[in-house]
C-alpha cells in the first residue's frame, strides 16, 4: 500500500515536472517575439533610469549653489555611492522580494530626495537629497535591468536604447528649462518626482512573466528532496558572483577611465585657435562625451531594431578588446594634456566622442552576453550585479578625476603663457 501511494506521488510529481518545462518552454518561445509594447516600456525603463542621473548631475552646482569644481564633484561622489552600497544587496535579494514591493519603495525615497533637494538651504541635507535620489536610481536600473532575464534579450537591448537616449535628453531638459525657459533649478528638480510614477506605471503595463516564471519553477520539485528549486542558494549566487568577477571588473575600468578622462583630464585641454572661450570648452567635451555615450549604449539596439538577427553579427564578445580601447584613449589625452600635441579642439571632442562610446559599449556588449544564459535565474543575478560594475567605476573615476586634475593644471601653467588655456572650466 505504501509501495503503491509512493508510487502515485512520484508520477505525480513527475507531471508536475513535464507540466512546468513544456510552460517554460513556451514562455521562451514566447519571449524570442516580444511585442512592441514590450520593447517599448523596457525602452522607457531604461530612458527614466539615465534621464534622472543626467538631469541630477547636470544641477550639481546649482545644487549647492556654489560654482565650485570641488563642491560639484561631492555631488557627483554622493550620487554614486548608492551604486557601491545597495546594487549587490538588492540584487541578492531580488528572488526573494515581490517586484512591485521594489517600485513602490521608489515613492517615499523619491519624495524625500526631492524635498531635500528643492526646499533646504543646508548643504548636508542637499547632499542627503542627492543620495536618495541616487539610491532610487540605482534600485531602479537593477530593477528594469533584472527583470529582461524573463524577456528575450531584445529587451536589454530596448533597455539601452532608452537609457542611451537620455544621456543627451536628461542634460538638455534641465539646461533648457533653466536657461532658455528661465524657470528656477528648484521648479525642474521638484519635476522629477514624476519619475516613480513613470516607473510603476510601465510597471503595471508589463506582461508579468516574472511570475509566471517563478510559479512554474515552484512546480519544479526534486522527487528525492521534494525541496523547491525557486531560488539560487547563498552557494550558488557566491559562485556566479565569482565567475561575474572578470565582466564586474571589465565595467569598473572602462566607466573609471571614462569618467577619469572626461572629469580631470579634459579640463586642462583648451585651445587658443577655437571658436568659442577656454571657460567653454568643458561644456563642449562634454557634449561630445554624452553623445558617445549614448550611442554606444544604444548602437546594438538599434541595429536589432532595423534588421533583427543583424545584432550577433557586431556583437563583440571579446569585450577586454573594448577595454583597452578605453584605456588608449585615455593615455592619448593626457600625453596631449602634457605636451600639447592636438591640433584643435575638434580633434579632442572626436577622442572623448570615441571614448565615450566604447566605454558604453562594454555594457552594453556584456548586457548582452549575459543575457544569454539558459537559467533564468543566473540571468536575473548577472544582469543585476552588472550594475555593480558601472557604480563603481563611476564613483572611482569621480574620486581620482581630482588627483588627476591638480598636477595637470598645474604643469600646464608652468609650461604655457596662456594660463587661461589651462582649466576649461569656470573658476
Amino acid at each position: 500500500m505504501a509501495d503503491s501511494r509512493a508510487s502515485s506521488t512520484e508520477n505525480l510529481l513527475l507531471e508536475n515536472d513535464e507540466t512546468a518545462e513544456k510552460s517554460l518552454q513556451n514562455a521562451a518561445e514566447h519571449s524570442r517575439k516580444e511585442s512592441p509594447k514590450t520593447i517599448i516600456l523596457f525602452c522607457m525603463f531604461g530612458f527614466m533610469v539615465c534621464f534622472l542621473a543626467g538631469a541630477v548631475l547636470t544641477a550639481a552646482e546649482d545644487i549647492l549653489e556654489k560654482d565650485l569644481t570641488e563642491q560639484t564633484g561631492v555631488v557627483w561622489v554622493v550620487y554614486s555611492i548608492p551604486f557601491l552600497v545597495f546594487t549587490g544587496f538588492v540584487t541578492w535579494i531580488f528572488d526573494r522580494v515581490s517586484t512591485i514591493i521594489i517600485v513602490v519603495s521608489f515613492f517615499p525615497l523619491m519624495v524625500f530626495g526631492i524635498a531635500f533637494l528643492a526646499l533646504p538651504n543646508i548643504t548636508w541635507l542637499k547632499l542627503v537629497g542627492v543620495f536618495l535620489v541616487g539610491t532610487v536610481d540605482c534600485v531602479s536600473e537593477v530593477t528594469a535591468v533584472a527583470l529582461t532575464a524573463y524577456f528575450d534579450r531584445v529587451t536589454i537591448m530596448a533597455f539601452c536604447i532608452g537609457s542611451g537616449v537620455s544621456y543627451v535628453i536628461g542634460p538638455l531638459y534641465y539646461t533648457a528649462m533653466t536657461s532658455w525657459f528661465k524657470i528656477h533649478p528648484k521648479v525642474v528638480l521638484i519635476t522629477l518626482v514624476i519619475h516613480p510614477i513613470g516607473f510603476l506605471s510601465g510597471f503595471v503595463l508589463l506582461e508579468k512573466r516574472r511570475d509566471k516564471f517563478r510559479s512554474n519553477s515552484f512546480l519544479t520539485t526534486d522527487t528525492k528532496t521534494l525541496e523547491k528549486t525557486d531560488y539560487l542558494s547563498f552557494k550558488s549566487k557566491c559562485r556566479q558572483s565569482c565567475l561575474l568577477l572578470p565582466k564586474i571588473l571589465q565595467l569598473f575600468l572602462s566607466f573609471a577611465f571614462n569618467d577619469l578622462a572626461v572629469s580631470g583630464v579634459t579640463t586642462s585641454i583648451a585651445f587658443k585657435n577655437s571658436p568659442f572661450s577656454p571657460a567653454d570648452h568643458y561644456k563642449y567635451y562634454l557634449m561630445a562625451s554624452f553623445g558617445g555615450l549614448c550611442l554606444g549604449r544604444a548602437y546594438l539596439g538599434i541595429v536589432e531594431l532595423i534588421k533583427p538577427g543583424w545584432a550577433d553579427k557586431i556583437l563583440i564578445r571579446r569585450t577586454w578588446t573594448l577595454v583597452a580601447l578605453t584605456i588608449c584613449h585615455v593615455i592619448i589625452l593626457v600625453l596631449a594634456s602634457i605636451y600639447r600635441f592636438l591640433p584643435n579642439v575638434w580633434v579632442t571632442m572626436i577622442l572623448v566622442f570615441s571614448l565615450g562610446f566604447w566605454s558604453e559599449a562594454v555594457f552594453t556588449n556584456i548586457s548582452v552576453i549575459l543575457g544569454e544564459q539558459e537559467d533564468y535565474r543566473m540571468r536575473e543575478l548577472s544582469l543585476g550585479m552588472s550594475v555593480y560594475g558601472i557604480g563603481l567605476g563611476n564613483l572611482g573615476g569621480s574620486v581620482l578625476s581630482g588627483y588627476i586634475e591638480k598636477p595637470l593644471v598645474m604643469h600646464c601653467f608652468h609650461t604655457l603663457k596662456h594660463n587661461s588655456l589651462c582649466f576649461t572650466r569656470k573658476l
